[in-house]
Order: structure tokens, then C-alpha cells, then sequence
């Protein structure tokens, strides 16, 4: 057994009819998919106690990769309209990824991801409705939002199932100028806590996208406007900034609004953007704890035409607060982005997300979402884009919402879903 927390008399009773090892039923079990282990749940009351354990849910979490789908906006005219890809075929598909929200007779958008949870919001009223859910269980809160949108700076959920079944939903408001305003929702105590003391920041920094807060290593990140991230420390409740690399002014000029993406591997933070047609990516380590961040560039590479690497550039390490970027790989799209006898124009592509222990990026690119092996220079399509019926256009990391296969939302208390929701399956 790989967790001490799962031998219970549940266990027991579900192994006493099953021949088979201890450690193969436990594997068979954190392989099936969410629907399976829902129908799982009805055979006994042993097996449901065993299958609804915090600690199975972590474990089941584990064994999962960090990104197993995602969805995407397919209009932009009515952005609550979503299109769901399964990175693997063989995962459980979602065809209506708000269906447990149905009891609601006006649309729902869908704001950010986390984990395996989704964050959506309603615009009818005066004031807004916000629902955390787990499409995958059929159970959601809702959330009673504490602020109006226009003292908004930024929101993001925190949520790691491989570490616990609990989450948060950060939300920081401007106070002043040059300070903001915390408060977070712990679905452990069911409300909302204001911390008292205020947060010292520039607000001018602004996210360019509030409502897409990405969790990795315990801080929340947003891309800002000024070429740098907005990092909220989730433990220590403290922002700061860390400047990200080559966004010049020119860069700037030429268009390149649009987001890049983060991704962890090994505890290292990862970014990733295309600029024309060239896919970049960086490394940065964090070297201190506290409210100091070093960054070390370590070495850079080209990997267009013969994926040869060039040389090492060493960089003067940066103060407190502040980044050097490691450059890790360049990679011209123009060069591998061809199908057959048609050519995928690659210009104005845009980096999506990170897979595989950041060893691949999904794309987005004209009509299509790729996906690159950044070592091995492979390329193959994920899906096609849809928008309003047809294929066609770029897709925008700001339209675009990862997902992972999870236990969210399953193991909260029933008497809380009863009073919050409507909808079981």
C-alpha cells in the first residue's frame, strides 16, 4: 500500500471479495476514470466509504498528469459557449461542462481553471453569481462574491488535489494607489477571511488578466502589463513582482499584447512565449526563501534547424524581487509546423500551456492547437479550433482553460453541497 491512511476497514472489506493484490487493486482503481469510480460507489457501502476517503482522492490526484484537457471559448461574440478537447482519447469526455449549474435559467462564463476546478460567474442582475464545480462530479458552491467588479486587481483559485481536497479562492482588491486589499475563501470554513493588513503594491502593475490567477508552487501568478508577474505568495501573503524576460518596448510596439504561459517542473518555475514565429522558453530557480527571489540563467539554445545548441551567456544574478530568466530553448514554428503537403502558418501563434513535465507546449496556431516536444522537435495537431461552426482563427491563451481529471469537489461534506446546490448525479 502506498498510504498508510487507506488501510481502513473499508479496504477490507473492499479487498475480502477482490483475489488480486493489494497494491493491483489499488492501481486499478486510481487508473479508472471519475464516472467509473461513481458507479463504483453504488456496489457497497464498503466501497463507497473507501472510494470517498480524503486520502484515495490525493492519491488518485497524484497519479495524474498536470494537464489532461482543456476547454476553449468558441465564439467570441458569446464567450459562454465552450468547446472541451481531451488531450488523451481514452479520458472521460464532458459534452456540457455547466450542466450541473442547468437549474440556472441565464448563461454562466467561465473565468478560470484550476486543478480540476472551474470558476464561473453569471452577468444577469446587479450583482454577480460565482460557482467553483468540479464537471466531472456534478457538485459545485456557490460563492457569495465580496467585492464589486470594479474594485477588482486580480482573483485565482487555489486548488492542489495531490495534496489536499480543500480550496481557496483569492481575491485581491485595490485599496489605494499603492496598496491592495486580501480576502480568501476557504472551502474548509465555507466564508470569506479579510486580512488585516494592507499589501503593499504599485497598482498601476496591472494584470492583464484579472480573473486568471495560475497556481504553481504555492504562489499565485499573473502576467502584468508592464512585462513583468504578479506573484502573491498563497502561505506568507505577500506580492511582488518578477520581471520577465525580452518583452521590450519594441516587442511591445509590434503587438505582442498577448499572454505567455507558465508551467513547474522540478520546482522550477517555467515561461514560455511565440514572438513571430519563434517559440521561447525560460527557466528561472528560485534560490531564497521569504520575500527575496534570485534567478540564475543557466544556459540558452537554439533548436530551429539542426537543434544544435549555442553558447552558454551568463547573466549578473538579480537583487531582491527581481528575475534573471534562464533561456532554455528557441524554436523556429516555420520550420516544423508543415502537414503533408499544406503549411501551417505559424505568424501570430500564440503558447498556450506546458505538458509533460514542461517538456512539450501546446500552440495555438491558424485553425489549429499543436503540440511540441521541445527535446525532440516533434510536432503533431491536438484538435482543430472551432469558431461559430467553422475552423478557423487563433486561439488566445485568454480563451483558453486547462483541465485536469480529479475527485474535486467529491469529498466535501454532503450536508454543504445539499444546502448549495440542486444538482447530484
Amino acid at each position: 500500500m502506498e498510504n498508510r491512511d487507506l488501510k481502513t476497514s473499508s479496504w477490507t472489506s473492499l479487498i475480502s471479495v477482490c483475489p488480486l493484490p493489494e497494491d493491483v487493486i489499488l492501481e486499478i482503481l486510481t487508473r479508472l476514470d471519475v464516472k467509473s469510480l461513481s458507479l463504483l460507489k453504488l456496489v457497497s457501502r464498503g466501497c463507497n466509504a473507501f472510494l470517498s476517503l480524503p486520502s484515495f482522492s490525493l492519491l488518485y490526484s497524484q497519479k495524474k498528469a498536470p494537464i489532461t484537457a482543456f476547454f476553449y471559448q468558441t465564439s467570441k461574440d458569446y464567450p459562454q459557449k465552450l468547446q472541451y478537447v481531451q488531450i488523451d482519447p481514452k479520458d472521460e469526455p464532458i459534452f456540457d461542462p455547466p450542466s450541473c449549474l442547468g437549474f440556472l435559467d441565464y448563461p454562466v462564463f467561465l473565468r478560470n481553471s484550476c486543478n480540476g476546478l472551474l470558476h464561473w460567474s453569471s452577468t444577469e442582475g446587479t450583482q454577480r453569481q460565482h460557482f467553483i464545480s468540479n464537471p466531472l462530479t456534478n457538485k459545485f458552491v456557490e460563492i457569495s462574491w465580496p467585492i464589486n467588479s470594479n474594485e477588482l486587481f486580480a482573483s485565482g483559485i487555489v486548488f492542489n488535489p495531490a495534496l489536499s481536497d480543500q480550496f481557496r479562492v483569492v481575491v485581491l482588491a485595490v485599496r489605494s494607489q499603492q496598496s491592495l486589499k486580501l480576502m480568501v475563501f476557504s472551502s474548509k470554513t465555507m466564508r470569506w477571511d479579510e486580512v488585516g493588513r494592507t499589501l503593499a503594491f504599485d497598482t498601476r502593475e496591472l494584470p492583464l488578466c484579472p480573473d486568471r490567477g495560475v497556481f504553481l508552487n504555492g504562489f499565485l501568478y499573473w502576467e502584468s502589463n508592464r512585462n513583468a508577474l504578479i506573484a502573491y505568495n498563497v502561505d506568507g501573503q505577500h506580492v511582488h513582482l518578477m520581471k520577465l524576460p525580452l518583452m521590450s518596448e519594441l516587442n511591445r510596439n509590434l503587438g505582442f499584447e498577448d499572454l505567455g504561459c507558465l508551467g513547474e517542473s522540478r520546482g522550477r518555475l517555467h515561461y514560455c512565449r511565440v514572438m513571430d514565429t519563434v517559440l521561447s522558453v525560460w527557466v528561472a530557480n528560485q534560490k531564497s526563501s521569504d520575500n527575496s527571489v534570485d534567478w540564475v540563467h543557466q544556459y540558452s539554445g537554439n533548436l530551429s534547424n539542426a537543434m544544435c545548441e549555442g553558447p552558454s551567456i551568463i547573466r549578473p544574478r538579480g537583487p531582491n524581487n527581481s528575475v534573471n530568466w534562464v533561456h532554455q530553448h528557441l524554436v523556429n514554428l516555420s520550420n516544423v509546423m508543415c502537414e503533408g503537403p499544406s503549411i501551417i502558418r505559424p505568424r501570430g501563434a500564440r503558447a498556450l500551456a506546458f505538458l509533460d513535465g514542461c517538456e512539450c507546449v501546446l500552440v495555438g496556431v491558424e485553425g489549429k492547437v499543436m503540440a511540441y516536444l521541445l527535446n525532440g522537435g516533434g510536432v503533431h495537431e491536438v484538435c482543430k479550433v472551432r469558431r461559430n461552426g467553422f475552423t478557423s482563427g487563433y486561439l488566445r491563451p485568454s480563451e483558453f482553460f486547462p483541465f485536469v481529471h480529479s475527485l474535486a469537489l467529491s469529498n466535501l461534506p454532503s450536508k454543504r453541497i445539499d444546502e448549495l446546490s440542486t444538482c447530484e448525479s
